[in-house]
């Protein structure tokens, strides 16, 4: 593990890379990756009787976003994997190595792949792959 590393996995712990669909954490490919961060806001808002603006910020939750330049065929069907693992009730976790000493975990929920195959060779090449989660 170093930082920067990014996990996915179905279950809440992190080991050992993997390089097939199974139940091991994948370590997400960092070749041609941007990794944005935002904080969402869930709040209410109203107005009082004199018109006064008046908000509850009830919690903030984390969103993620991984985009890639290019992806080999292999990593984006391992991706798919765990999208379409979603659709069986199975939650995601989302690990975060920021730095050597700070490690975080997020339960989150998968949205739709979004691709542009750039090269048809064997499992192909891809590019403009962009994935969103957002925490639970």
């Amino acid at each position: 593990m170093a930082a920067g590393d990014i996990w996915l996995s179905r279950f809440q712990h992190i080991g050992t890379s993997s390089t097939t669909t199974t139940d091991a954490p994948w370590l997400v490919t960092p070749f041609g990756r941007t990794f944005s961060e935002d904080r969402i806001e869930l709040s209410r808002k109203d107005r009082t009787a004199n018109a006064r603006l008046v908000i509850d910020i009830i919690n903030t939750k984390r969103k993620f976003t991984l985009d890639y330049s290019l992806i080999n065929g292999d990593d984006l069907d391992e991706l798919i994997w765990y999208y379409d693992s979603q659709q069986n009730h199975f939650l995601l976790y989302l690990t975060i190595e920021y730095t050597d000493t700070r490690i975080e975990s997020y339960e989150v929920i998968m949205a739709p792949v979004s691709m542009e195959r750039a090269l048809v060779t064997g499992n192909g090449l891809w590019s403009g792959v962009g994935i969103e989660f957002e925490e639970i």
